[in-house]
């Protein structure tokens, strides 16, 4: 018994009839300290029973950590920029964020009494619905759309809505995960532009002036197809010259397999208003009405003369006079480039997240890998600081030996961990700075740029994620993003992993107590260590791991 505890005896004369063999319950201390205890019964030969009591203080410590991680999850879900939310599979919501409410009006309570089919538009809901049936089956793994809510007021809002399916361990489906992002600002200026362009007929100046100064690519085609106009951005986008373009030079910039598509598109447009031109679109007043031949977006890929392929996406609709007669196309072009990169990265992010294992360093390990692929580095690092040096954890293409068991305190990383803050730490034109002296990476391997990016955990720099370039680089706002993530992942590796090492020391202890493992914590997961290693381990603190 530990000393100056005192045992509440009626509890623990009825877990003695009750033949429970362990208790937990706190009690003081003769000291005046309230602590955690557990305590079994144990029958001898004889009859007799003894008791043992055994201070529990630091798995409950444990547990507490595991309860604050979950705390801080659901704060990101709460506070992040775009609204998400999750629903069962009959469609009813069960979890939203204050951002979603905002966008669709309603409060949390009443949200959870609704399902997404009540507040979806009814001209959007069958799309939607379709796309639900394919994630249900298995033959999507996730979707993205475009769709309107009806907010509580009755107003549509635009929004664009990603979905995926998340599955339990057997597989089975669990509940959707939605990422809802209001983009009725940009609907809105699509709107006006087509508005614009309307008045542009008429007023060719102004069109002209628009055109030119214009972020967007714009082009304009005669009634057989041919283009007649662009503007110097569609020029930048497509990386051709206008003379290229009149020669019809642009179809030969396009893949083969881009051009096909939008070949077929074209002819079925001009189909469609061979059609409308031999309808008689005329009102009961005589008004000649515009034809209904708007074509859907398309996106399509553009090579450059260096072999570098640019993304872009075309919208287009017929262009009339004042009486009503087509003349044309007139349509934008926009770049979409930097999109794609990004979603491709994010997505090869998210796969990277599904396919993370139960052993935090493989994950850390993978993690830091796919940022230099991301990045597009020479070499990525992860570094932890344990004490004034630094610990690789994770490497990726890392010059030399590749072993940076022990470096420098003078490392760029480590300045940028020793920083405290969030921010990413740049190094350009390393071998002119005062890093040529004290960082071996500067020294042996011929580094121009070095990107360090804090790892926190708890909200304490822990360690850097870091990537090197044998150029110059200026990282961009995407880039500098992805390294964000990514850092923010291997922290919650970092916590994950400390969490389970408190919790496996503290079950080898209770096991060599003679305590069975608490099937509560999943304990029988953990690898069986020696007694050596126990011993080793036995001042485990969670707050002085770092």
């Amino acid at each position: 018994m530990l000393p100056g505890a005192s045992l509440p005896r009626n509890s623990y004369r009825d877990d003695l009839s009750l033949g429970r063999q362990w208790y937990d319950f706190q009690t003081k201390v003769r000291s005046g300290y309230t602590v955690d205890i557990s305590w079994a019964s144990i029958r001898l030969s004889d009859g007799t029973r003894i008791a043992i009591g055994q201070d529990i203080i630091e798995r409950k410590q444990a547990e507490a950590a595991l309860r604050a991680s979950e705390e801080r999850f659901r704060a990101t879900f709460e506070q992040a920029a775009v609204g998400m939310v999750t629903s069962i599979l009959n469609g009813r919501f069960f979890r939203v964020n204050q951002k979603f409410c905002e966008i669709v009006g309603y409060n949390h309570v009443e949200l959870l009494t609704k399902t997404y089919f009540e507040i979806t538009h009814p001209d959007d809901l069958p799309t939607d619905l379709a796309y639900a049936r394919l994630l249900m089956a298995g033959e999507i793994p996730n979707y993205s759309i475009e769709k309107r809510y009806i907010r509580k007021d009755g107003i549509a809002v635009w929004v664009n809505l990603s979905v995926s399916l998340v599955r339990s361990s057997e597989g089975n489906p669990q509940y959707t995960l939605a990422v809802v992002e209001d983009i009725s600002v940009r609907k809105q200026v699509e709107a006006n532009l087509e508005r614009a362009y309307n008045r542009l007929r008429e007023r060719e100046e102004l069109y002209r002036t628009l055109t030119t100064h214009a972020p967007v690519g714009i082009f304009q085609t005669n009634t057989q197809g041919d283009i007649t106009f662009v503007n110097q951005r569609w020029c930048e986008i497509a990386g051709i010259t206008r003379e290229q373009v009149t020669d019809n030079g642009w179809r030969e910039a396009l893949l083969p397999e881009d051009w096909e598509r939008l070949r077929t598109l074209r002819q079925n447009h001009s189909q469609t208003l061979a059609l409308s031109a031999q309808a008689e679109n005329v009102s009961a007043d005589g008004e000649i009405l515009p034809a209904q031949t708007t074509m859907r977006p398309v996106e399509f890929r553009f090579v450059a003369a260096d072999g570098k392929i640019s993304w872009a996406i075309g919208n287009s609709s017929p262009l009339q006079d004042a009486n009503g007669k087509f003349q044309g196309i007139i349509g934008t072009l926009l770049d979409i480039s930097a999109r794609k990169k990004a979603e491709e990265r994010l997505a090869k992010i998210n796969e990277c997240f599904l396919e993370f294992s139960s052993d935090p360093s493989e994950n850390i390990n993978r993690l830091t890998a796919m940022c230099g692929e991301l990045l597009g580095a020479n070499c990525a690092i992860y570094n932890r600081v344990q004490g004034e040096m630094l610990c690789s954890l994770g490497e990726w293409y890392t010059p030399g030996d590749g072993n940076l068991a022990e470096c420098e305190a003078g490392e760029i990383c480590y300045k940028a961990i020793k920083a405290g803050t969030d921010e990413l730490l740049v190094v350009r034109k390393m071998p002119d700075t005062s890093d040529v002296q004290t960082d071996r990476n500067v020294r042996d391997d011929r580094l121009q740029t070095y990107l360090a990016q804090p790892v926190k955990c708890q909200n304490i720099s822990v360690g850097a994620l870091c990537v090197g370039y044998g150029s110059d680089f200026i990282p961009s706002e995407d880039e500098r993003r992805v390294m964000g993530i990514i850092a923010g992942a291997i922290g919650v590796e970092e916590e994950r992993r400390r969490v389970e090492e408190a919790l496996r020391l503290q079950t080898e202890r209770e096991r060599l107590m003679g305590r069975s493992p608490n099937a509560s914590a999943n304990l029988s997961t953990f690898q069986k260590s020696s007694i050596p290693l126990l011993q080793k381990y036995s001042s485990f603190s969670i707050a002085t791991e770092f």
